[in-house]
Formats: structure tokens, sequence, C-alpha cells
């Protein structure tokens, strides 16, 4: 017995005194192999329809990509439609270069305690977060400027909120978030929605504009008092500096004038029956006194102004378009557009529903558009009831996904070009023409339809 445990150990020294004499290449395959097998495995993935994609690895769930993530609805999202998938998740990380965060994206994911985004994102859909009740430590973006409503409803796991950027909260963005104590909010505030703040116990609120700038502030109904306000504070540098990404600089560093397609009405959506004529202007010298703040981050850049009918939108030099989403919808006595010559579309992901209900356009020239990245167009120029022609030789549609109603109900389209449309990875065209009733002569040889949904795609037509 003595024999063989001698015999053990002599083997064990052996094979110590082996390893350390082993060589450097040896020692290096051995450190990569214990990384490999550390590394935790993908439980599940994927690709949205917006373009962005997915992956849970160990629990920790990371979306990446570039543009605006699509609005869901209660459990649709991928990584929230089954309660396996759900609960697997106790933090998130949304990388750079997403935008937006969709409604209903993580609704009632109570599993999730922590969750990271980048200074990317701009803006929080309703009903996002609602009923994340195990969320604890959230980092939001340094450049969150619209958070919409019920976005983070009954999250009651938070405790501090730190919003120096924050443009407009809407209502029920935070009822019910019954431990929140401590408020930080920059002065670019302009809107806050009824109850949304409301069954909070707020201890105290930093503020970093005056006591008028304050007052200023739309309030609809929200009961925010004002005895715990610290006014003029100075937000940290840490979150004081907007560091806009990459993409939103030019090579010298300068900031792009960045159009939002959620503020070309400013506080004023009434003016939008009233519109008649939109003009791109290249300069604010001429800007009327009715005018306001059209730029994504609030910064000046992009100003817009009313008169007499007229909406101008002017900066000095170009204006990019992230997000046409839904841009001019519902001007519904909008008669022309003139995109001036400083209009820039080479950014923009997004153009569903751009120019949808305008039923007074009689004609629209979008041959300054580059929609080389663009991924939806669901919509667009859907219920133009009186747009006669439309050329869209130019439109690159090579990534475009969607494009369910896209002319729906143009029924006086008589002249449609689309001999450059690229619908190789298009997924739907669900009613894409219905109801175009005088197109009489429409060429789509070169339309890929093989992977798409394509019913009622012709409904009410002549090739029905």
């Amino acid at each position: 017995m003595l024999k063989r445990i001698g015999t053990i150990c002599l083997s064990l020294l052996l094979a110590i005194s082996l390893t350390a004499c082993g060589s450097s290449n040896e020692d290096t395959e051995s450190d990569e192999t214990a990384i490999e097998t550390n590394e935790e495995e993908v439980l599940y993935s994927g690709t949205c329809e917006d373009g962005l994609s997915w992956e849970i690895r160990g629990s920790t769930l990371t979306i990446s990509g570039d543009g605006e993530m699509k609005d869901y609805s209660n459990f649709s999202a991928p990584w929230n439609e089954t309660n396996e998938i759900r609960t697997s998740v106790t933090s998130v990380v949304i990388e750079e270069g997403v935008m937006s965060i969709g409604n209903y994206a993580f609704y009632r994911m109570s599993t999730i305690t922590d969750f990271t985004m980048a200074d990317t994102v701009t803006s929080i859909g309703g009903d996002a977060f609602e009923a994340c009740t195990g969320l604890v430590n959230l980092q939001l973006s340094r450049n969150m400027a619209y958070i919409y409503g019920s976005a983070f409803r009954e999250c009651d796991g938070l405790t501090e909120l730190s919003l120096p950027a924050i443009v407009k909260i809407y209502y029920d963005a935070f009822y019910a978030c019954s431990s929140i104590t401590t408020l930080y909010l920059g002065s670019r505030l302009q809107f806050m929605g009824e109850d949304s703040f409301e069954y909070n116990h707020l201890e105290a609120i930093y503020y970093s504009g005056s006591e008028d700038e304050w007052s200023a502030i739309e309030k609809d109904r929200c009961r925010i008092t004002t005895e715990n306000i610290t006014y003029n504070y100075v937000i940290p540098d840490s979150e004081s500096t907007i560091q806009l990404p990459n993409y939103l600089m030019e090579d010298d560093s300068e900031v792009l004038n960045v159009l939002s397609n959620s503020d070309v009405l400013g506080n004023d959506s009434l003016i939008r029956t009233k519109v008649t004529h939109i003009y791109f202007v290249d300069s604010l010298d001429n800007m009327g006194s009715y005018a306001w703040d059209a730029s994504q981050y609030q910064n000046g850049s992009v100003m817009a102004w009313y008169e007499d009918g007229n909406l101008y939108i002017g900066a000095e030099g170009t204006i990019e378009l992230y997000s046409g989403s839904y841009l001019f919808a519902y001007y519904s006595n909008l008669e022309s557009i003139d995109f001036g010559s400083n209009f820039s579309t080479t950014k923009a992901k997004t153009m569903e529903g751009m120019f949808l209900d305008c039923t007074k356009l009689t004609s629209l020239d979008v041959s300054c558009f580059d929609t080389a990245n663009v991924t939806k167009m669901d919509q667009m120029f859907q219920n133009c009831v009186r747009l006669t022609s439309l050329d869209l030789s130019n439109f690159d549609t090579s990534n475009v996904t969607n494009m369910n109603y896209m002319f729906s109900k143009c029924i006086a389209l008589a002249s449609l070009d689309v001999s450059s449309f690229d619908t190789s990875n298009v997924k739907s065209m669900v009613e894409m023409f219905c109801r175009c009733k005088a197109l009489t002569d429409l060429d789509i040889s070169n339309f890929d339809m093989d992977h798409a949904k394509t019913d009622d795609m012709f409904k009410s037509t002549i090739y029905e």
C-alpha cells in the first residue's frame, strides 16, 4: 500500500515538474483554453426587423447595431416572448449606435436588476420598462431627451434618477416608482406630463436651471412639489459633458446639425393643420420671432419657425436626418415641401410613415434622398391621395425590410418609377399598392418577392 502511494506521489511530482518546465507556447495555449472554457454560452440570439441584433449570454442581454429600436406591444419583443427567455435575463446592455428603446421593449421583465445604455440612446418608448420591479441599478444615457408614457411605471426598485439632458417627460413615466427619493434634472426640460412622478417619495430635486426657468416648464397636471428643489445645481462634469457619439461628429469634430423628428413642431402641434408649405433653409439669419429648437440634442443647431402658413426649418449648413419616421405625417393641408440644398438623409435609418396622410400634397421631389441605410419604408406615402406622380428611380432599397402600405390609397397616382428597387431583403409588402386605382403602368419585373409577405399587395387595382 505504501509503495503504491509512493508511486502516485512520484507521478504527481513528475507532472508538476514537466508543467513547470514546459515551453511558453504551451503555457499560452493552456491559458487560451482556460479563457475559452470560462466564456459564457450564448443561450438565445437573433436579428430584429429594425436591423438591431440581440443575444443573451449567461444572464446578460446585449442589444447592438445602428438606428432606432422598433416599437413592440406587450410581450412581443423577441427577448420577452416566452417566460423561459424572459426570466433568464438579469442584466441588459444597450451598445453604442442604438438610438432609442421601443415601446414595451422590456415590459414586465421583473428579473432585470441592472440596465446600462450607451449615450447614443435619446428616447425611451411608452411602457418600455413597466413593472420591471427588480430594476435597481439604472444607468441612463447622458443624452436622454424623451421619456414617453408609463415608461418606468411601477419600477419600485429605483431610488435615484439623473436626467441632465432631458427635454420631455410624458404622462405616468415614473408613476408609482415609490422608492425614488432623489431626482437630478437639467435646464433643457420643457415638459412634464400628467402623473409623471405620482406616488413617489421625492425628498430632493436638483435642477440646473433657475427658479424662473423651472416655473416656465409646462407641467400638465404633474403634481410635483417645489418644497425640496435646489435651483442652479451644478451637474457634475461626468454627467454634464454630453458625449456625442462619433457618428454625430464630422472629421473636424464639429457637431452635426441633427433634425429631431419629435420636435419639428415644438410644443405647438396645432400648427400642423395650418402648414401649407415647408422650406429647408441653410441660414438662420431670417429666423422669425415664433421659433423653437428642432434639433435632436436641443442644442439650437437646427431651428424651426412658422409664418403665415409656412414652416421653415433651418441651420447654418447641412441638416442631417437620422429618423424620418412620421416626420411630416398628418400635415393635412400641406401642399409642397422644398428640401433645398442642405437637407441630408445619408444617415437616415427609418422613413416609415414619413408622408402619411399628407392629403393635399400634389407633388413631391425626393431626388435628393439618399436611402442606402434605410430599413423601413412602410406607410411612407400612404393616403397621399392627390399625388399624381412619383419618381423614386434614385432610391436605394437594398437594406429595406418592410414596405407594407408604402403607396396604399394613393388613388391619384398615375406615374410611379420603382425601377431601381432592390427588394431582396424585403420581408413584407402587404397592401403595398392597395387602391392605387389610377396606376396603369407599373414595372416591378425586378422585384424579388420569393421571401416576402404579399397579402393584398394589389388590392383594388387593375393588377389584382
